[in-house]
């Protein structure tokens, strides 16, 4: 029989000689009991052992302790701006500081009754918050991240309760995938906002309203359900809550602008979607509800504008924006009321030209490496997008000019420097044009570099479209129609896609 080297845990707690038989010693087998065996045990001191360790009193306290949260033990905590702001004192060497960095503060416990919605309120914070996007740096506003924290922080009501419940799915969304946490944050926030809205929307809900529904827009958008496509839904739902708020009435604060804001770079992206989607009218207005997004007069920007024509700047770049895309896809009946196709093409060239992007235009023959900012490198390459966009859908699509090669060339280059893009407009229309092995990978890898970004929304739906398109270009003997095309790729799948 093989021995071990050392004593079985049942003859050391008998406190005898063990024979270290192997696997089960003699002695265990003989007194009938059970063998320990040989491998590491732990273990912990015994009441009144004060040779192995030193054991405190424990706390007692007077009054009734409430379960959850709070403790009677006193625990100071380390957030993750400490550790981040300490990481910077460290790079510095603990000098002079010449440039202190912005770091997001520590989450109050307010509203907050579990360490699970504690986490997924820090996560994004931290992380999940970059996924939400909106056009160019607005000038003046507040940061959405903080305001929508602000709001699902606010005192407790049905409405702030929505927006809180909104924001934890969305974030646990991002962190887990969809799982069962997820959904129910997701039914918990409807439940609320039916229950709010039993007692009408007024100026103070109207903004929960909002907050919550975009929330709720964005869980959908990032959870692509092959079986639903409520995202158009939640943008016509805020459209209904601003009727009913009586938007001329609302309080002008910069928390709803900044959500109106938000809001309105969604509903003016949408179109593009419906354009492309190949569904009947009927069936398009079924999804968007009663309020039509494609009927011009009823979007959210130009409720935007009236709510705040001067106070929020970068609503500018936005109107542009939102004509461009109008003039495209409305481009026949545009045609049919008297305006030609050359002044159409100069119109549309002049409104995105005059898209506010403070860097040198790489189309004008400047050098691209001097635009240093990955966010104003992302605002030029919409532009770009725009550009290409624009010529591709309105020109022939059987040619290229040099001046749509150009602006291709130069796409690809700022492709071939960012580190990320969550831009799924520009990355699509871009991409589209790759026809070159080395173009293709120059896609696949910016791709693979924002997947890397786990902040960023996940791009694998993007990248089948996007491969998808270019199987067509390869399959046709001849370059195929764009629109065509594109309707046809996008309408194959089971839902309606979002490119915002």
């Amino acid at each position: 029989m093989k021995s071990s080297g050392r004593a079985c845990g049942t003859c050391k707690d008998r406190r005898i000689s063990c024979d270290r038989g192997f696997p089960i010693c003699l002695q265990c087998i003989r007194s009938n009991r059970k063998c320990q065996g040989y491998e590491i045990r732990l273990s912990w001191p015994r009441r009144n052992d004060r040779k192995r360790s030193i054991l405190g009193k424990t706390l007692t306290g007077t009054g009734k302790i409430n379960s959850g949260l709070y403790s009677p033990v006193r625990i100071v905590n380390t957030s993750t701006s400490d550790i981040e702001l300490y990481h910077y004192l460290a790079s510095t060497g603990f000098g002079h500081l010449p440039c202190l960095p912005i770091v997001p503060r520590s989450i109050s416990w307010t509203s907050i009754t579990t360490d699970t919605d504690y986490n997924l309120l820090q996560y994004f914070t931290c992380v999940a918050s970059s996924s939400l996007t909106a056009m160019g740096p607005c000038e003046g506003s507040p940061e959405l991240r903080d305001v929508l924290i602000r709001v699902a922080l606010s005192p407790s009501t049905s409405s702030s309760s929505a927006v809180l419940h909104s924001l934890l799915a969305l974030s646990s969304l991002h962190r887990h995938g969809f799982q069962s946490h997820a959904a129910r944050m997701k039914l918990s926030a409807l439940s609320d906002l039916a229950t709010s809205a039993k007692t009408g929307v007024d100026s103070d809900t109207a903004v929960s309203h909002i907050a919550a529904l975009m929330l709720l827009c964005c869980f959908e958008i990032q959870h692509s359900s092959e079986t639903s496509n409520l995202w158009i839904g939640y943008i016509s739902s805020v459209k209904t809550v601003l009727k009913a708020a009586n938007i001329d009435k609302l309080h002008k604060t910069g928390d709803l602008a900044a959500l109106l804001y938000w809001a309105s770079y969604h509903d003016v992206l949408a179109p593009f979607s419906l354009h492309y989607w190949g569904l009947s009218s009927r069936e398009k207005r079924l999804i968007s509800g009663d309020h039509d997004i494609l009927v011009q007069n009823n979007n959210l920007y130009s409720l935007f504008e009236a709510f705040n024509e001067t106070s929020y700047q970068c609503h500018s770049n936005l109107r542009k924006l939102s004509d461009v895309l109008t003039m495209i896809l409305q481009a026949k009946s545009r045609r049919a009321a008297g305006l030609n196709h050359k002044d159409l093409l100069a119109v549309l060239e002049w409104k995105i030209r005059s898209i506010n992007v403070p860097i040198a235009n790489p189309m004008e023959g400047l050098d691209p490496s001097e635009m240093v900012s990955e966010k104003l490198m992302t605002e030029e390459l919409f532009k770009l997008a725009l550009f290409i966009f624009v010529e591709r859908s309105l020109g022939d699509s059987s040619t290229k000019s040099e001046k749509l090669r150009s602006r291709t060339r130069s796409a690809f280059h700022i492709f071939s420097r960012l580190e990320s893009l969550h831009r799924q407009f520009p990355l699509l229309i871009i991409a589209n044009e790759a026809r070159t092995d080395e173009d293709r990978l120059i896609v696949l890898d910016l791709i693979s570099r924002t997947e890397e970004n786990r902040s960023l929304r996940c791009l694998r739906g993007m990248k089948e479209t996007i491969q998808s398109l270019w199987a067509q270009d390869d399959l046709a003997e001849k370059e195929p129609g764009y629109t065509e095309k594109i309707r046809a790729v996008l309408s194959s799948g089971g839902i309606m896609p979002s490119f915002i």
